[in-house]
């Protein structure tokens, strides 16, 4: 403040006047903790910088983007605490400095890159599963047609009860709904007191999802699915989307394959995917059992590419092909919707085994009939030596 005087004749007038000197703007952030271009940067470190003591106060900003967002405005210390980082990352920041009278100096972009993640501990191995010491293994094979009985009501928990009545060591299930992959698993737990394994095949289908399902309570020591498109240009034509799947067991010291499958209708179709179906099962390592819903009669072609390499189990140890309806027919689905024997009995679930093999030989097979299905099931008693 400057007071100036002047005398007059009169009086003396004093004149004040005020004069301030302009504050002077922060000057630019500088010196940025991490270091502009820093990599390995903990996730947890805190940004801080250079200025001088024009800067009242700061507005960080930070993000994973060159234009980054404003996450901490008016910060009164030249340092920032974020939240955790996320690792691996490359992170934009920069600090603008706000001084007296709204003075604001813009600072730099500054980057820097975080730490990669540590990578996670690899799990513990799988123990080995124990072969099983019996001598006899008991496979089945069964059409559930999506959890429906005969009637087409949804009788999944009669479903269950009948697998556990049939005493099955591995049992392969055909038209699996998604939903019923997991379900079955569970249902036969509670209702066995023992645990089950399980491989699930999904068909490659979203319009129609399904799959075939294996349930063992023996220990599986491996397994394998194999996808296959018969008209990958038509994905509406869902029954040319197929799959199978294989366990490995070990029966009484012995290595033994079961297949499990389901296949078209269609005989074009379904011809091609046996021809999928035979090449897959070859790469596996003998003895070899294959079942399923192979959806053809045993006076159709495809049944005798069968068994060029496999022996049909029921023509083994009941009869060969019997012409008329009886008990020994092996009948697996009571009416037929397929020309020409729509409205017929016929045998289209069935069991195949290896050719001459010593060490897994089928000593008995039974249709199981049932209402709680439009198939009924395939059982198979095998004895491994």
């Amino acid at each position: 403040m400057r007071h100036v005087c002047r005398a007059t004749s009169i009086l003396v007038l004093c004149l004040s006047s005020s004069i301030s000197a302009a504050a002077a703007p922060p000057v630019t952030p500088s010196f940025p903790t991490p270091a502009n271009g820093a990599t390995n940067v903990a996730i947890t470190s805190a940004l801080s910088w250079a200025t001088d003591a024009n800067a009242k106060s700061f507005d960080v900003f930070l993000g994973t983007t060159s234009t980054p967002p404003l996450v901490g405005p008016a910060n009164k210390f030249a340092t920032y605490t974020p939240a955790t980082l996320a690792a691996g990352t490359t992170y934009y920041w920069r600090v603008d400095a706000k001084g007296t009278a709204g003075a604001v100096t813009a600072g730099p972009l500054w980057t820097f890159t975080t730490a990669a993640a540590a990578p996670q501990p690899p799990p513990p191995p799988a123990p080995t599963p124990a072969p099983t010491s019996a001598s006899r293994l008991k496979v089945m094979t069964w059409n559930i047609q999506s959890g429906y009985d005969a009637s087409s009501q949804y009788a999944a928990d009669a479903q269950v009860a009948f697998m556990v009545d049939a005493n099955a060591d591995v049992i392969g299930l055909h038209e699996v709904t998604p939903e019923l992959s997991s379900e079955y698993e569970l249902k036969l737990e509670a209702a066995t007191g023992v645990p089950w394994n399980a491989v699930w095949a999904p068909i490659t289908t979203q319009s129609a999802p399904g799959g075939n399902l294996v349930l063992s309570r023996l220990p599986i020591t491996s397994s394998s699915i194999k996808q296959f498109d018969t008209a990958p240009n038509d994905p509406s034509w869902t029954g040319a989307k197929r799959s199978a799947a294989r366990v490995g067991l070990q029966i009484n010291g012995k290595a033994v394959n079961v297949f499990f499958t389901h296949l078209d209708t269609n005989v074009n179709m379904r011809t091609q995917q046996l021809s999928l179906l035979l090449s897959w099962v070859q790469t596996f390592p003998a003895p070899r059992l294959l079942g399923g819903d192979f959806n053809m009669m045993p006076s159709e072609a495809d049944h005798g590419t069968v068994t060029a390499q496999y022996d049909d189990a029921w023509w083994s140890l009941v009869q060969s092909q019997q012409a008329s309806p009886g008990p020994d027919a092996g009948y697996t689905k009571n009416y037929r919707t397929i020309a020409p024997w729509v409205g017929q009995p016929g045998r289209i679930d069935y069991w195949f085994h290896e050719k001459g093999s010593a060490t897994a030989v089928p000593t008995e097979i039974a249709v199981l009939e049932t209402q709680r299905s439009d198939h009924h099931a395939v059982i198979m008693w095998v004895r491994v030596q």
